[in-house]
């Protein structure tokens, strides 16, 4: 029909002959054996034009059917891919075992396979990824697949099981080719006349379990009629492409929509082991477990009690699981859904993958209870059924969190497949049937329905021992008991282990002390200087006293401040410096029954003036050089040096007074995070245990020397002080400018022939890096007071202890003595060792509960060591110092901890302190350990920049190298520094502890400037990222993940960078080296080394 206003006839019959002529041609042309006979309206769902087309019945002249692949298949193919030189064979390779038993007729048997293969088109689907703008699956008519047929009858039963395992990991380390058709073989094996092995290969992306049931089903009802010597006739399958078709008619926005609402981005990935993640290749292994029929019927009774499903109830289990090992109260990991719509005619009977994989987020409340907790689950799973369909990549992208993170470490499967037929044949029996798979979780949970509840835990072995599996598993049930014995319990009660069994773990040895003539430290020093008086107990560069000149100094200035009214408790500040009048001083004081207070005169006069104040201190003793900084305190002074005149001439005679254990021996004061010091009170009691602990481990004596290094403000200080002393050795004090300098201080120690000495932890890292001819007469270094970065090398003559202790606990609280180790075995920081005696050590969840040996928790304190609490703050004591209602007083440390297997703690840092970039939560301390391996690096210190990670290092050399390169090697590329600033001399405090404050804050970053490609391959390489980001000038320290793109952008850029530079990019170079700069630095490194090696 047409206006004849608008227009004449003889127009409108050219149009509609030359029309005619066109589409005759079209068809003729199509109908052709040159033009194949496609065109991309052939192939609806793939989305393709002619020219692709093409391309494609150009290496595959019959095609079938082309069609995406489902969300599932698109993360299966780009981990293949991503691990595609890893030589494990991809994650995905899934292997089946049979053993059969009985007559089998093998012709048929064979012949029953090659039936199901030309029937499921999976089994003729090519994979292609090159040359195309979205992954596609294509399936040809008829296919090639692998039969191979063994007879070893010949060998010996040990020799068939050697075969047998080689067979089975010479098949998974030969994978696939995924672009080629026929993703599946068989190895067929006669053991003996009626025993037989069948080991069926495939690969992932064909099947899920659902599937391999409808398989194997085909596979026997064929056999049967094969053998029967009945005809077959292949059914036609109900079509997989109708599975796709459907997902492609899904409203993406709703899902968009519910999945933003469901993740944050904020939020951590939840990682549970103890080991940070690596970009190391995988080990998967497997333990199979069977619940007891017991327990598996009160979990089903449980379930339809409370109208819940199996599934929901384990799920729930092992998100309090992954809770309790995290120490978090949000947990997010993956569930594998079947993902076979309802709404989808015959979809129970179409052979393909529609299983997925989908993250779910889990948040605690403490006080909710378990049956709501399954409830909650429950509703949560159902209203995601509705958009279950969608891809991992979809969902990542809109949640916001970055594409090169993973959204999940850990996955849940409850596996309930069809049923397979019994091999219902008088004369041959399937005896057992095996699955072997690997997966790219370091951490799967698999449970699938039957008498004897199926669990099976598959792990890397990276990251988790067997061991550690059983645990896990082990506590899963507990888990699960409680579930079904006590629904209403709290989350917050939940306890996973034995009270009594993480107390007997961690306490420490119980020291007797009814056999003690005294339990007051000045005490046993004065038996110590009536026994041995002409023993030298203290030594500088100019001065010597003796035990007996000690005492009677101390005596002296004792009986002086009790005329003046020192009684009991009466708080006097020794505003000295490390000096023979710091240690008279503290003795005297004593005696007299006062407290005393150590003030670093290195401190700032106001925070002398704090401290006087909040203690209501009536006394100072100082030195004359600092007379003029206290004339303005409203305090009694007494200058030691100066006014000795007023003191000395006091009776030298020990005094009588009585000085109770518990009364407070001292009184120490720390930073607050308020601003306002917090002072520490420790009884002598708490002391005496300090003293007799190390007593008993150094076993000093009148021949021991001990090192006087601590600041006095610190109260390492004390513990040099007191336990030398207390057991007749002698205390040597170095002047300043030789304890601060590690040649001076080495040269100093082995001159006065120390025997202990200790060094704050950052001394004692550049003492590791001197050069040591001899022990000298050092028995033993011990540290403490920071996070040990380094073990002594193997080379170093010295025993070195590890100390660890919070000032609430007098000064010491754990120990270790280190094995020395070579700098490439160092893979964790030193751990602080184990409780010292008298001392009980807890490591609780934030419900106060005891965590699991390798999980992660607060460190309590409990036992003899404790501190009376903070002075003149009641609600800050009652916070810290606890009542736990079985272990009694205790204090929390803030510290985070996890007990080793060894039976050592490891320290992880303070919780209020807790680094997470961009929602991956991270510990500096592991990396400040792999930056400490590098040779190039003597001490480091790692902290957070404007929520950049950056490192501080001390080098051995001007020299540049690459350390971001080496740091990839062993870890994620979250956890790799933006930055490494040289620095000379990592800055302490006057305690000797690192200074953060002082670290030089970092200049802008190349990677916040746009620097645009220099070389010709680094343009090239711009120009490939752009065309696939579909982003214009992308600079040389752009993230292709921050610039959008994702997994398969990112096999789409390194296909196109193979083409191009017409070599074998692995793909997982992207993802460790994100920006050109990094990607062409690796590509020469990698050109260099082959170099080399040809």
């Amino acid at each position: 029909q047409y206006s004849e206003q608008q227009y004449e006839q003889q127009t409108m019959d050219w149009l509609i002959q030359t029309y005619m002529e066109q589409l005759q041609q079209l068809i003729t042309h199509c109908c052709s054996a040159e033009a194949g006979g496609y065109t991309p309206s052939d192939f609806p769902l793939a989305k393709i034009d002619q020219e692709v087309l093409d391309q494609l019945t150009e290496k595959y002249p019959a095609i079938e059917q082309i069609y995406p692949l489902a969300p599932l298949q698109e993360g299966m193919l780009f981990q293949s891919m991503y691990s595609k030189n890893d030589q494990v064979g991809g994650d995905y390779i899934v292997q089946m075992v049979f053993t059969l038993k009985g007559e089998l007729n093998q012709q048929a048997w064979e012949e029953a396979w090659h039936d199901v293969v030309q029937r499921f088109a999976v089994f003729r689907t090519a994979y292609l990824w090159e040359g195309v703008q979205q992954p596609l699956q294509l399936v040809v008519p008829n296919v090639t697949y692998a039969f191979e047929k063994q007879d070893w009858r010949i060998f010996t039963s040990v020799e068939i099981e050697r075969n047998w395992h080689q067979l089975v990991q010479s098949d998974r380390k030969q994978g696939f080719q995924l672009d080629q058709p026929g993703l599946t073989r068989l190895h067929f094996i006669q053991i003996d006349e009626d025993h037989y092995r069948l080991l069926w290969t495939y690969h992932h992306l064909l099947l899920d379990g659902w599937s391999m049931s409808l398989v194997l089903n085909q596979v026997w009802k064929n056999y049967l009629r094969r053998a029967d010597g009945a005809s077959i006739e292949i059914e036609k399958e109900v079509p997989y492409e109708r599975y796709l078709n459907w997902l492609q008619n899904q409203n993406q926005e709703a899902a968009k929509t519910y999945w933003q609402k469901k993740l944050s981005s904020k939020e951590t990935t939840t990682w549970i082991s103890s080991a940070p993640a690596s970009n190391q290749a995988r080990a998967t292994d497997v333990k199979i477990n069977r619940l007891s029929k017991e327990m598996t019927d009160r979990l089903q009774q449980f379930a339809r009690q409370h109208k819940l499903t199996i599934s929901t109830v384990l799920q729930a289990a092992w998100s309090l699981l992954l809770g309790t090992y995290s120490g978090e109260e949000y947990v997010r990991y993956g569930i594998a859904v079947a993902g076979r719509p309802p709404t989808l005619e015959h979809v129970e009977k179409i052979v393909g993958l529609f299983i997925n994989t989908l993250p779910v987020s889990c948040r605690f409340n403490g006080e909710i209870d378990l049956l709501t907790l399954c409830r909650k689950i429950q509703q949560e799973q159902l209203e995601m059924r509705q958009h279950e369909h969608c891809s991992l990549i979809d969902i990542q992208g809109w949640s916001g969190i970055p594409r090169n993170q993973s959204l999940i470490h850990h996955l849940f499967a409850y596996e309930n497949y069809l049923e397979m037929d019994r091999l219902e044949q008088p004369h041959l029996q399937i005896k057992e049937i095996q699955g072997l798979e690997q997966t790219e979780y370091s951490l799967c949970l698999v449970t699938a329905p039957g008498d004897e509840l199926f669990v099976k835990w598959m792990y890397d072995r990276q990251y988790f021992h067997a061991t550690e599996i059983e645990q896990l598993h082990q506590h899963w049930v507990s888990l699960l008991e409680q579930f079904t014995s006590s629904p209403t319990q709290t989350i917050e009660s939940l306890t996973i282990i034995d009270p009594e069994q993480q107390e007997d773990q961690l306490t420490g040895d119980h020291l007797d002390v009814t056999d003690q003539s005294t339990k007051l430290p000045y005490r046993l020093v004065e038996q110590i200087a009536e026994n041995h008086p002409n023993v030298i107990a203290l030594r500088t560069q100019d001065r010597v006293y003796s035990y007996r000149q000690l005492n009677e100094a101390a005596n002296r200035l004792a009986h002086f401040l009790r005329k003046e009214g020192v009684r009991a408790e009466t708080k006097v500040v020794l505003y000295l410096e490390r000096s023979c009048e710091l240690v008279i001083g503290q003795l005297a004081v004593h005696k007299a029954g006062g407290i005393f207070i150590p003030v670093d005169p290195n401190h700032p006069i106001r925070r002398l003036h704090e401290v006087i104040t909040d203690a209501q201190a009536t006394w100072l003793l100082t030195q004359k050089r600092f007379d003029e900084s206290v004339q303005s305190l409203d305090v009694q002074t007494l200058v030691l040096d100066e006014a000795e005149e007023a003191w000395g001439k006091e009776s030298s005679e020990n005094l009588s007074t009585d000085v109770d254990e518990d009364q407070l021996a001292y009184l120490i004061y720390t930073s607050g995070s308020t601003g306002r010091p917090k002072g520490v009170e420790i009884t002598h009691k708490a002391l005496f245990n300090l003293v007799h602990w190390h007593q008993e481990r150094y076993q000093m004596d009148t021949k021991d020397r001990m090192s006087f290094i601590a600041g006095v403000g610190f109260d390492a200080s004390i513990w040099e002080i007191w336990p030398t002393l207390a057991s007749g050795s002698s205390l040597h004090i170095p002047e300043e400018d030789v304890r601060i300098q590690p040649e001076l201080l080495q040269e100093w120690l082995l001159n006065e022939a120390i025997t202990y000495s200790f060094l704050p932890t950052p001394l004692m890292e550049q003492m590791f890096s001197l050069s040591w001819g001899s022990a000298g007469s050092l028995r033993a270094f011990l540290t403490g007071g920071d996070q040990l970065r380094q073990y002594p090398k193997s080379t170093f003559p010295i025993p070195v202890v590890n100390h660890y202790g919070p000032t609430e606990n007098t000064v010491v609280t754990t120990a270790v003595a280190l094995t020395p180790i070579g700098e490439e075995q160092m893979t964790t920081l030193p751990p602080i060792g184990q409780a010292i005696a008298n001392v009980k050590l807890y490591v609780l969840n934030q419900h106060q509960q005891p965590v699991p040996q390798g999980v992660k928790g607060e460190l309590y304190i409990g036992g003899a060591s404790l501190a009376r609490g903070y002075h003149g703050q009641p609600e800050m004591t009652a916070e810290r110092f606890v009542h736990h209602p079985i272990y009694g007083r205790l204090f929390r440390t803030g510290d985070q901890v996890r007990l080793a297997a060894n039976g050592n703690l490891e320290f992880l840092g303070r919780l209020d302190q807790q680094v997470k970039i961009r929602g991956m939560r991270m510990e500096l301390g592991e990396i400040e350990a792999r930056l400490s391996q590098l040779p190039e690096i003597k001490e480091c210190v790692v902290t957070v920049h404007d929520d950049q990670l950056i490192a501080y290092a001390v080098l051995s050399s001007d020299q540049s190298f690459a350390w971001q390169q080496e740091l990839r090697k062993q870890l994620p590329t979250y956890m790799i520094p933006q930055q490494l600033i040289s620095l000379e001399k990592i800055p302490l405090t006057p305690n000797g502890k690192i200074d953060r404050q002082a670290l030089p804050k970092p200049e802008k970053m190349d990677s916040e400037k746009y620097v645009a490609p220099r070389t010709p391959m680094e343009r090239k390489m711009a120009e490939i990222w752009s065309e696939v980001l579909q982003k214009d000038k992308i600079g040389l320290h752009d993230h292709f993940f921050l610039l959008g793109g994702h997994s398969l952008l990112a096999t789409q850029a390194v296909t196109r960078m193979n083409e191009v530079f017409r070599q074998e990019i692995p793909l997982k170079y992207l993802f460790e080296n994100p920006t050109i700069a990094q990607l062409v630095e690796q590509i020469k490194q990698d050109l260099f080394a082959k170099l080399t090696t040809s």
